[in-house]
């Protein structure tokens, strides 16, 4: 159980598996008159590369708020009604969020699949899509944190590729608009790994049914395509450190990162405590020397990343580019210092304490507890997963801490960028 977060009995959560979609799930929760809905659907995979598909993703997730005109779109629509409609590209897919109040969401909900299901790509609509998207990618090749975020992944993926910014070319968006051109926009998306998630004070029963009306009116499709995973194993980088110059300023992004075992791998829990003591906190390693005893970076952290397959642990400071090569070997460091020594026990219990007190308050709201549920599901965990997490955190020995650092954040299996400007 979750301490700090009203009792949910697990009888309240109805959860279902039709033929054409992976997961639903409803919550009765709350008494405010609000149902929040959270969804991941995974997009088909389709010819083209990795950025391709994530310029079809930013495509269909810019076009099916701004469906029926006549209402002037679907968002605007649900804006009216004193809801709020958004969706965005997350892991290869589209993460959906809906806000709406219990009077009337069933019907609300009905009206959005009936709109984007028959909704198909205009090209003079997808062009100008495709120039917002073309946009938001042209200022990422001078984010430093971006690039950095796709030099590692690019690293881990043994991708050898010179180009290291975060950019969709003219071919990954000219394919993407041919592909959706003219074809039903949900034609896209893998309804069948959808999952989705109802939370409000509502009847659980009826939700699950709209829930399952919501989904079934969106698969269309009768393709079966699969998406190859990765696995922790064949993500290593060779310890490879790439630098790049790009944009200016005057700060650098030193950024680290690992494949490690996922959330459903047994020793997670003991690598997810020791993001917690490297940099998942205020009072986390990094922070006190980069920030307390150096007053080199404002915020220094680790964090995760999580897919089906595995996790990805990074790690980034932003530092001024005077001290980008101290703070390389300070980061690593620190993160030997995992591998050689055992965590004391005080620290260890005080970040795994303050992350499960953070994990309580996040999941206090409706829109906070439908959208873990949706993660979770999305990853294919059973949704218990959610309340025996806190205690299985709990759980971990300096010992534990001490052998994944060992086994799985070695310099070997890292991939390192630091990304400072130009003119350094």
């Amino acid at each position: 159980m979750i301490t700090g977060v009203p009792t949910i009995p697990l009888a309240s959560l109805v959860t279902s598996q039709p033929a054409l979609a992976q997961s639903l799930t409803s919550v009765r929760y709350g008494e405010v008159p609000l149902v929040e809905i959270s969804g991941f659907t995974p997009l088909i995979p389709g010819p083209g590369t990795v950025e391709s598909v994530s310029a079809r993703a930013g495509l269909v997730s810019e076009a099916l708020p701004t469906l029926d005109s006549a209402r002037g779109g679907l968002a605007l629509a649900v804006a009216r009604q004193g809801g709020r409609f958004r969706i965005v590209p997350h892991n290869q897919g589209l993460l959906w969020t809906l806000t709406c109040l219990t009077d009337g969401w069933t019907g609300l909900l009905c009206h959005l699949s009936e709109t984007m299901a028959h909704a198909t790509g205009d090209p003079d609509g997808l062009a100008r899509h495709a120039e917002v998207i073309t946009a938001r990618a042209a200022e990422d090749q001078y984010d430093h944190s971006a690039v950095a975020a796709a030099a590692v992944r690019r690293m881990l993926s043994n991708n050898q590729a010179a180009d290291f910014a975060p950019s969709l070319t003219h071919s990954d968006t000219e394919l993407a608009v041919q592909l959706l051109n003219g074809e039903r926009l949900i034609t896209a998306l893998d309804m069948r790994r959808a999952c989705f998630t109802a939370v409000g004070s509502i009847d659980a029963h009826s939700a699950m049914s709209a829930l399952t009306d919501f989904t079934t009116a969106l698969t269309k499709t009768d393709t079966d395509m699969t998406a190859q995973c990765s696995t922790p194993e064949s993500l290593r980088a060779s310890g490879r450190w790439q630098r790049i110059n790009v944009g200016g300023g005057e700060s650098t992004c030193v950024r680290a990162a690992w494949a490690v075992p996922g959330r459903s791998a047994a020793e997670h829990a003991a690598l997810y405590a020791a993001h917690l003591v490297l940099g998942g906190g205020y009072g986390a390693r990094l922070m006190q020397r980069f920030r307390e005893s150096l007053r080199w970076s404002y915020s220094p952290w680790s964090n995760f990343h999580h897919y089906a397959a595995y996790s990805l642990l990074e790690v980034n400071i932003d530092v001024p580019t005077r001290h980008r090569q101290a703070a390389e070997q300070i980061l690593m460091e620190e993160v030997e210092r995992l591998r050689t020594e055992r965590v004391p026990d005080a620290e260890l219990r005080r970040v795994v304490a303050h992350a499960c007190g953070t994990l309580a308050a996040s999941l206090a709201s409706q829109s906070g507890l439908a959208a873990m549920l949706t993660h979770v599901q999305s990853l294919g965990l059973p949704y218990d997963w959610l309340w025996n997490w806190p205690g299985n955190l709990r759980a971990v020995t300096p010992a534990q801490v001490l052998q994944v650092a060992q086994d799985w954040l070695h310099p070997d299996r890292a991939a390192g960028a630091t990304v400072g400007p130009v003119t350094s």
